[in-house]
């Protein structure tokens, strides 16, 4: 059983890893956005690489929503931006959204075509830690913050590795997911103290996002896990 963690979402890769069951990462705030989307009703959540398409879409589907941010602020004339505390709340009963966002949802499109892609986030890491304990090969897909390194994505992995390694110590890590798990586990209790200093975060808060990088780092307020299918995530049951 092998796991192995990309660090940005853009990596080569030295083999092929389609085959892997992939998880997408963007804790601030993709797929913070879609988990809390999804857990509030919604039919599916569809990822779009950008404003122009999603607006497309919408000349399609006029019913749907749309969600979305650049640098962080709502898209003009969207009714939602990528804020996952505006869907607290809201009643999405059979609502289809699209998204599009800054870094999220380009690391979701470049792997779309992978076997199986799902969502993680620390909103839903144990639901997603009892789906994934019996898979052979697990892709962990940091998706950044404008093309950087992003802390928060980072030791999302070693956090989900650490909880999947209590009932299984047979992983194979990859360099990536070692590191991760090392600082994880070196961190102990200052995790969170440390996870909140990353520069996305203090670049949120100084946006007025504070709520958003306080709720996007809660473990275990959701117990669903999004899949991505040709409509876009759906809850996996």
């Amino acid at each position: 059983m092998r796991i192995r963690t990309k660090v940005l979402y853009y990596e080569r890769e030295k083999e092929p890893l389609n085959e892997y069951t992939t998880v997408i990462i963007d804790i601030l705030r993709a797929s913070s956005s879609i988990t809390t989307i999804l857990s509030n009703g919604a039919s599916w959540v569809k990822p779009v690489e950008n404003s122009n398409e999603a607006l497309r879409i919408k000349e399609k589907i006029p019913d749907v929503l749309l969600a979305g941010e650049i640098n962080a602020l709502r898209i003009k004339g969207f009714d939602f931006g990528n804020s996952p505390t505006e869907f607290l709340n809201k009643d999405l009963s059979n609502k289809k959204v699209v998204l599009t966002t800054t870094n999220g949802t380009k690391a979701v499109l470049t792997h779309s075509n992978n076997s199986e892609v799902l969502i993680g986030c620390f909103l839903n890491i144990n639901t997603l830690v009892d789906y994934l304990k019996n898979k052979e090969h697990i892709l962990l897909v940091c998706s950044g913050s404008h093309g950087e390194f992003s802390l928060e994505d980072f030791l999302f992995c070693g956090r989900l590795i650490e909880k999947l390694m209590i009932n299984n110590s047979i992983y194979v890590l990859d360099d990536a997911s070692k590191l991760a798990l090392r600082m994880v586990n070196e961190l102990g209790n200052d995790l969170w103290n440390f996870i909140k200093g990353s520069m996305h975060a203090n670049t949120l808060i100084s946006k007025n996002f504070k709520r958003d990088v306080e709720f996007c780092f809660r473990e275990n307020v959701f117990e669903i896990v999004p899949f991505l299918d040709e409509e876009g995530f759906k809850v996996k049951t």
